[in-house]
């Protein structure tokens, strides 16, 4: 796992006075909004038994991922018994698009799929039709992350391909931060600027080759 420090050195350059939980924050900050920007942090969740008669099921991120749930990137189903090869792709959908009390609505097995988010009690998947049948370990969902706000680690990949992105980003909450020896907002401007085309630029990643060359962020002269 990565660790804000890894950044300290080039932060350092251009905000020496910034003390480290300062660096710290200004690291994870950047790191956090980057995964929820990209939906690059894709996690496979551990398989989900489904009840029969049953729709709803907790979306469960372990801690130890040290992400948050954003997104749902895509759910399977397979019938009990079934070899995992019969899994089969559920289509999203959202609920406007449904007619009145399709909530009710059963079926051999379910087709399709929603999420409900929630905050204290969790974010929820939904399954449509609900299944009248149960299947052992018959849910697998691919889900997206964000780093939470109070980790102090996160996946490697993110330093080793985007780190020029975070450090962009990094530097831009630094000098944003009003009131600070080092606060400038032509530079936290320039920074942020910098930062947003980072974001931009790796989104192109999950429809291309993901390669292990580092993401460049080339600057120009200030």
């Amino acid at each position: 796992m990565a660790t804000p420090d890894n950044f300290y050195r080039e932060l350092r350059v251009n905000c020496p006075l910034a003390p480290e939980p300062v660096m710290q924050l200004a690291v994870v900050d950047a790191v956090r909004t980057f995964t929820a920007k990209t939906l690059l942090w894709k996690y496979t969740l551990a398989r989900t038994s489904v009840v029969a008669d049953e729709s709803t099921y907790l979306i469960d991120v372990p801690d130890s991922t040290n992400g948050e749930f954003i997104h749902a990137k895509s759910a399977r189903f397979k019938s009990d018994g079934a070899a995992d090869t019969q899994f089969k792709d559920l289509n999203p959908f959202g609920t406007d698009d449904k007619s009145d009390g399709w909530e009710y609505h059963t079926g051999n097995v379910p087709s399709e799929f929603t999420v409900i988010f929630g905050v204290a009690e969790g974010s929820y998947v939904r399954l449509y039709p609900i299944p009248d049948k149960a299947s052992d370990s018959g849910l697998e969902m691919t889900v997206n992350l964000k780093l939470k706000l109070a980790s102090t680690t996160f996946p490697d990949w993110i330093d080793l391909k985007y780190h020029d992105v975070i450090i962009a980003g990094a530097k831009g909450n630094l000098f944003a931060q009003v009131g600070m020896p080092w606060y400038d907002s032509k530079l936290a401007i320039y920074w942020l600027g910098a930062f947003n085309t980072g974001i931009v630029n790796s989104k192109y990643d999950k429809y291309t080759a993901n390669t292990n060359r580092p993401m460049q962020v080339k600057m120009r002269s200030f």
